[in-house]
């Protein structure tokens, strides 16, 4: 058994009490047994942890995390008094190399505690460095105390290339964009049960770039696959976007079972090819750089790979104001391109309401269905969806467009 707090550690019965304002949690973390060849570390905690970084940071600082093999720990609040308020993370080892193949974090995931980010300065308060790769890290049954007021933009920032898992999260506090923003990795990644209120973008947003990286290619037969399930995301989305966007990611990609109930001009699922996920001749400048190569365009040509979109019962409301007043919305409540096998399904439950109910509830290549070529002319992949099916009852939506062109779920109903 071990415990941590600000200024103290107990493993095993004793009692290891910290001087020069060293970090009880930061050196129950470094002197933590585990590693990538055991079973993970539960340490329990509590009280609040104001700074932490993990595999980054000054050597010999207060609140620094070093270690000769990975970490791998299961940080379990004790409810009512673990509070977390600022994370970093890096790659590095103690003696500073790096190896992407087997990361310096193999494993780091809090749960049952809140996390406090009311007064942050900083636009991600808990981050995980970009061009790093990591394992497992996440969060599950946590509260997010937030407020749209501060300098936050997202709540949960996964620059790295690694397998997220966030689960059971509620947050009702809004930040400027996004609560969860994580970029693709190995693994199965899964985003569920999160609840969220007042975020200027949406709930999640998953990634996968060729600027932001780039050693790390996806490969379609390793089992890497995303789950997006459970969201509900209320008065979300006044800074444009969607409630969950995705653009690239993984072969086998999952979204289901979402409550989306916004006046705003947004969507409620977002799921396109993105410049980015091409291969660039200016990174730094990804809005007026040139195509010059695939990047992390699948083999296939699309930005996704098999994707299932299930909203049976789904409840799915934006861009409307109250009984009487004007539709602020001119995007569909469904955006989606660049899948090689799609599926959609919905219920004679589900509901989708998009603008004044004239408003597309689905716009297929909604950026149109041609080649995304370089800037020398040669195709590297296509917007279009290679192949379209649905299932069950679709009498609840609203107009269906297919690259500009109305279209009717019947034309692509099939057995599952």
């Amino acid at each position: 058994m071990t415990f941590a707090a600000p200024n103290y550690y107990e493993r095993d019965g004793k009692r290891y009490d910290m001087t020069g304002g060293r970090s009880g949690f930061a050196e129950a973390l470094a002197t933590s047994p585990a590693h990538e060849d055991t079973e993970a570390e539960e340490i329990h905690w509590g009280g609040t942890i104001g700074q932490l970084e993990v595999a980054q940071g000054p050597h010999g600082g207060r609140f620094t995390v070093y270690r000769k093999r990975p970490l791998n720990v299961k940080m379990v609040g004790s409810r009512g008094t673990a509070t977390l308020r600022s994370l970093t993370t890096g790659e590095k080892y103690a003696d500073q190399h790096i190896d992407r193949m087997n990361p310096a974090i193999h494993r780091l995931v809090f749960s049952d505690c809140t996390v406090d980010v009311s007064k942050a300065q900083s636009p991600y308060p808990i981050v995980n460095s970009v061009g790093t790769a990591l394992g497992t890290f996440g969060f599950r049954r946590c509260k997010v105390v937030s407020t749209r007021q501060s300098p936050v933009k997202t709540i949960f920032r996964g620059n790295a290339s690694g397998r997220y898992k966030f689960t059971d999260i509620a947050a009702h506090g809004g930040a400027k964009e996004y609560l969860a923003y994580c970029n693709a990795g190995r693994g199965d990644s899964v985003f569920r049960n999160l609840d969220g209120q007042f975020f200027g973008r949406g709930i999640v947003q998953c990634v996968l770039r060729s600027t932001e990286n780039p050693w790390y290619t996806m490969d379609e037969d390793d089992g890497n696959s995303l789950l997006i399930e459970s969201i509900s995301a209320s008065l979300c989305g006044s800074a444009g976007s969607s409630a969950v966007s995705v653009t690239g990611w993984a072969d086998n990609i999952t979204i289901r079972d979402l409550g989306v109930d916004t006046p705003y001009n947004t969507a409620a699922i977002s799921l396109r090819f993105d410049k980015k996920q091409a291969e660039l001749d200016d990174i730094y400048n990804p809005k007026t750089a040139n195509i010059i190569g695939a990047g992390q365009m699948l083999e296939s040509g699309h930005a996704h790979g098999t994707v299932l979109i299930d909203l049976q019962d789904s409840y799915i409301r934006t861009g409307q104001d109250t009984p009487g007043q004007a539709s602020k919305s001119s995007r569909p409540a469904l955006m989606i391109d660049s899948c090689y096998d799609l599926w959609l399904v919905s219920s004679v439950n589900t509901s989708i309401s998009a603008g004044s109910g004239s408003n597309k509830s689905l716009h297929l290549e909604h950026q149109g269905a041609g080649a995304i070529r370089t800037v020398s002319g040669k195709k590297i992949g296509t917007r279009a969806v290679e192949s379209f099916k649905t299932s069950g009852n679709f009498s609840s939506f609203g107009p269906m467009y297919r690259a500009g062109q109305p279209m009717s779920a019947d034309e692509y109903l099939s057995a599952r």
